[in-house]
């Protein structure tokens, strides 16, 4: 989600990959996964999206957060503002990290919501999730996402973990021009996020099909009109 707002206003003009955000003492001390930005230092919006998005860094996301709104805190009323506005029906957050605290959380199926939102609404951005590495101040570390380097047609998503929820994944992958996606979380291990994901992507693609039942434009059927200048009007598809 915090990816999501940056990329929102990256589309709309109002930030640039270019723009700079000083880090705090609070986003260098952050612990957990970090990007390893320093104290008072100025880093571009193109290297913190990086920073969150391969490197899970937490550091980043506060850095991100209070760029934009001030504070983290702000920042996450903002977040959940913008996810009722976009549809996410069970989600509400209190940080920009995904930090445990009370009240913050996420469904299931609001993050494969999410998802295919960042998908579809900035495919300039997404490619994004699908780059392996990235360096900052002389340390590189590799994307957490198991699933990019198995050959396996995946361009993202992002993992996650907290001792509550165990290990998850928000997985996107490509087949044959046919793209799925899987949220799964409450597993004891990376290895088994890495093998488990996978195990079910190949299971989907295997026993299940899209199907294009109409094509945008297509009469479905007729309604009848009491009283109209016509005794029926077609129902038609508006989009594919």
């Amino acid at each position: 989600m915090t990816v999501y707002m940056v990329f929102e206003r990256l589309k709309a003009g109002r930030l640039s990959l270019d723009d700079k955000f000083v880090v705090s003492r609070k986003a260098w001390r952050k612990g957990g996964s970090k990007m390893f930005v320093m104290v008072k230092s100025r880093v571009a919006v193109k290297d913190l999206l990086r920073g969150i998005i391969i490197q899970s860094g937490n550091d980043a996301c506060i850095v991100i957060a209070e760029g934009i709104s001030g504070s983290e805190e702000a920042f996450a009323e903002e977040m959940t503002r913008k996810a009722k506005e976009i549809g996410l029906k069970n989600s509400s957050f209190k940080n920009a990290t995904g930090w445990p605290a009370d009240g913050h959380y996420m469904s299931a199926r609001d993050i494969a919501t999410l998802s295919k939102k960042l998908i579809v609404d900035f495919p300039e951005y997404y490619k994004l999730f699908g780059e392996t590495e990235f360096t900052h101040g002389g340390i590189k570390q590799g994307n957490r996402n198991p699933l990019l380097y198995k050959g396996f047609g995946a361009d993202g998503l992002k993992t996650g973990h907290t001792e509550a929820s165990g290990y998850g994944l928000a997985a996107s992958t490509i087949r044959k021009g046919r793209r799925l996606l899987l949220v799964i979380n409450g597993l004891n291990s990376k290895r088994a996020r890495g093998s488990e994901s996978a195990r079910l992507l190949d299971w989907a693609y295997r026993e299940t099909s899209s199907y294009a039942l109409f094509k945008k434009g297509n009469v479905i059927e007729t309604a009848d009109v009491w009283l109209g200048k016509s005794a029926n009007l077609p129902l038609v598809i508006a989009k594919t």
